[in-house]
């Protein structure tokens, strides 16, 4: 077998991702299907199964020779348990939860437009495209979620919560004021100006008599309809084989096997670890009181917020660019040459997280960005902004992503992660999440050996928020498989983290929304810091954490046992030498 037929394959995979998913394919820089979405017909689905079972058996006969590099022989490992994955988890039908307050068509269009060109009228034309095919795809997610109601597979009403006021604003606006004409507005000025003002009328009619009228049957659909019918706990055990359905998230966010319960006890572990440091960090501070009093003083105390989005998103700017960057070096051999950007969540996201990265593209005509939520100023205070900033900036998420990106020779389908449709798991192909979210998390850990976080209360901001990734795993697995309440998990935040109410509100409706995924952060966090440990025990004065790093970033989004392995490689090779 030569090289040249796994290579094929995986340009074959690929191509098939970018046809069946536009809007992944605009998310990746190939923008030749920005004229149209995603097809989320029941039968499109079923296709997309039977396709990736022949995949399956092409990646399985390849296998069964011999020849390949060790590299080659890698990514074919990794498509062949991409594919398992994907087809495993098709039979949960996690595409019937297409609309929340976080995801779905009212949330996601200023995201499609941020990658998407107009550089010309063809990319303007092709947008006119994709509009106009907006009112099928809304239809097509008013179906799947009937089809989950009659199956039980259901949101909770905190999940919808908004969903019914966003979608009746936008279909009774003008036309011309919704997001979906904003690319006319800043259109380049060399473009024929009759040619596009037609393109745009063009738009505005569709908008009104198609998309309009779309969205007021999704909305009437879900306040008379659906919101009847969702699942009656908040954790997704009380949907049909709903246990056997978050042990399959959990298994698709952690790629490694842990029960409910292990993940929980992790948790109170983890918890009570990082209680003992937060006791610490407040003697620092000279605070006189006991811990709950600390936490009202963070939470009531104006000096800890700023009064504007404009100065919030100047202060994350200053720690990105003055604070961070110029000590990288100690700890990475290689700096990703993509600049990162920083920006603020665009209007339609300011019920999402306080911050989150979205990777560039591999022609750089997209920058990696650090979308900053400065909708809510009490979202996150002052003390919290260094460790934020490691997770989704440097050396958190944006190396992780444009190492990927800029990795030469590895096969496109590893390059990229598919950064959106969280609502699918598990039946969607991986992210690994332990390992993307891992690194994020263990970025925050290297600011303290970076030396950047010397304020005593820009410290414990830091253990709040490892805090807060233990309480998820206590929380997560408490709403999903223990019966927790709404009132129960607040509680239990509010006890243990110096977060706001608001902040934790956010959060909850997350975990509820999406089942498993905030678990593994700490999961990954953990296991990066095992494997760290394992290395430079066997390696002593051999070892050198650059390297690590490097093994770690250069691995590309794998699961924590390629993760390992690859590790285990690296110190037998760094033994041999």
């Amino acid at each position: 077998m030569s090289l040249k037929e796994v290579s094929a394959l995986f340009e074959e995979f690929w191509e098939w991702r970018m046809r069946e998913s536009p809007e992944f394919a605009s998310y990746c820089g190939d923008h030749r299907y920005d004229d149209r979405l995603d097809d989320y017909s029941l039968d499109a689905f079923a296709k997309r199964l039977v396709d990736a079972k022949k995949f399956l058996e092409k990646c399985n006969k390849l296998a069964e020779n011999t020849g390949l590099d060790e590299n080659e022989e890698l990514s074919l490992a990794i498509l062949t348990s991409d594919l398992e994955t994907y087809i495993s988890g098709a039979s949960y039908e996690g595409y019937c939860f297409p609309v929340s307050y976080m995801e779905g068509v009212h949330a996601d269009w200023e995201q499609y437009i941020a990658w998407m060109d107009f550089k010309n009228l063809e990319d303007f034309r092709k947008y006119s495209s994709r509009v106009k095919s907006l009112s099928k795809r809304i239809k097509q997610s008013e179906d799947l979620m009937r089809h989950g109601a009659s199956k039980g597979i259901t949101f909770h009403p905190i999940s919808m919560s908004g969903v019914v006021e966003d979608l009746e604003a936008m279909q009774s606006a003008e036309p011309e004021s919704t997001v979906f004409l904003k690319p006319f507005k800043s259109a380049p000025k060399d473009i024929d100006k009759s040619a596009l003002k037609s393109l745009e009328e063009t738009t505005v009619q569709v908008v009104k008599n198609e998309v309009q009228p779309a969205l007021k049957s999704l909305s009437d659909c879900i306040a008379n309809e659906y919101m009847r019918k969702c699942r009656p706990k908040e954790g997704v055990f009380s949907i049909p084989n709903g246990e056997k359905f978050y042990q399959e998230c959990l298994d698709w966010h952690l790629t490694l096997k842990m029960t409910p319960q292990e993940v929980h006890d992790l948790g109170l572990k983890e918890v009570a670890r990082i209680k003992h440091q937060m006791d610490e960090a407040i003697k620092k501070t000279g605070f006189k009181g006991d811990f709950p009093a600390f936490l009202e003083h963070l939470r009531t105390d104006k000096k800890f917020y700023f009064d504007s989005q404009e100065a919030m998103l100047k202060g994350f700017k200053d720690i990105c660019d003055i604070e961070i960057r110029p000590t990288l070096k100690m700890l990475f051999h290689n700096i990703p040459s993509s600049k990162l950007e920083i920006e603020e969540v665009p209007e339609s996201k300011r019920n999402g997280p306080a911050g989150y990265y979205i990777a560039g593209t591999v022609d750089g005509s997209r920058p990696g960005k650090f979308y900053v939520n400065c909708h809510k100023l009490d979202m996150c205070p002052k003390y919290e902004m260094m460790t934020l900033s490691l997770h989704e900036g440097e050396p958190g998420h944006h190396f992780q992503g444009m190492y990927a990106i800029e990795m030469k020779n590895a096969p496109r389908f590893r390059q990229y992660i598919e950064d959106l449709n969280y609502y699918m798991v598990p039946s969607r192909f991986p992210m690994n999440t332990a390992y993307c979210e891992g690194w994020g998390l263990y970025s925050e850990y290297l600011g303290e050996e970076l030396g950047l976080y010397k304020d005593p209360y820009v410290w414990f901001g830091h253990l709040s928020f490892e805090m807060h990734r233990a309480c998820r795993l206590v929380a997560d697995t408490g709403l999903h498989a223990m019966g927790w309440t709404y009132d129960e998990t607040m509680k239990f935040f509010l006890e243990n983290t110096a977060l706001s109410e608001s902040f934790i509100r956010n959060e909850i409706h997350r975990y509820i929304t999406w089942p498993g995924q905030a678990c593994a952060y700490k999961v990954g966090e953990l296991k990066l810091k095992e494997f760290r440990e394992k290395a430079a025990k066997k390696l002593g004065d051999r070892f050198d954490v650059r390297d690590f790093h490097e093994v770690v970033l250069s691995s590309l989004m794998v699961s924590m046992s390629v993760l390992e392995s690859l590790v285990d490689k690296y110190i037998e090779n760094k033994l041999a030498a």
